[in-house]
């Protein structure tokens, strides 16, 4: 319900460049919606909170929230390799990149936002984010059968999807979610992500910082 709100609350669905297309296979009209902190479009910077989420009540932002939360801290930290964790919080911690956030002031620790959308598919496409990706389905009802497949097309992979799966993957991979197995089922399609252009400030004017530099220093020698 609280990501279902999160559609209601946006005025129009977000349309994904030239390149990558959003489809529904149903008669609905397509809603698709990338909600949290952004890098700021057409001028420099980040935004924190995004507009979206001052539409909807602090209910269903604290239950997204803590599902992110969740995510993040039952699985990520827990079960992604460490050279994923460490480069992931040394980055954040060197940015100072803003996060998921409430209008009651909660963030994350790792990612920024969330995609959603109901009874879509994707074409194939990657993206350029700063870590692992995550990808789940919701399933309004009760089932444990198979309801959508997430797909790596050049590796030949289909990745069977039951409802509250959780995928991590590696988004620069192309990439795509089918269309669902049961047309009679909504389901919605859930990922978090974190971009590299929120980790760099989406401003290439701003001067390196004394720890920036050192690190700057450390990838130059390595890659000489």
């Amino acid at each position: 319900e609280a990501y279902k709100s999160s559609i209601d609350a946006a005025k129009s669905t977000l349309k994904r460049g030239k390149t990558i297309f959003i489809n529904r296979d149903d008669d609905d009209e397509v809603k698709y919606v990338c909600v949290g902190s952004a890098a700021n479009r057409g001028k420099k910077g980040c935004t924190a909170l995004h507009s979206v989420m001052q539409r909807m009540t602090t209910e269903h932002q604290r239950l997204i929230h803590d599902h992110i939360v969740a995510v993040e801290q039952n699985l990520y930290l827990r079960y992604l390799e460490s050279t994923h964790i460490r480069h992931v919080i040394a980055g954040l911690k060197l940015s100072q990149a803003p996060l998921f956030t409430t209008t009651e002031k909660e963030t994350t620790s790792i990612y920024q936002a969330f995609a959603v959308g109901k009874n879509i598919y994707l074409s194939t496409h990657v993206d350029k984010d700063f870590t692992l990706s995550a990808v789940t389905v919701i399933h309004p009802g009760k089932s444990d059968e198979v309801v959508t497949y997430f797909c790596f097309p050049t590796l030949g992979i289909a990745v069977p999807m039951r409802p509250f799966d959780v995928l991590f993957f590696d988004p620069s991979v192309p990439h795509n979610i089918s269309s669902r197995c049961r047309n009679e089922e909504d389901i919605y399609c859930l990922s978090f992500y974190l971009k590299s252009n929120l980790i760099g400030g989406n401003d290439n004017s701003l001067p390196l910082t004394i720890e920036e530099e050192k690190y700057l220093d450390l990838y130059n020698d390595h890659h000489a």
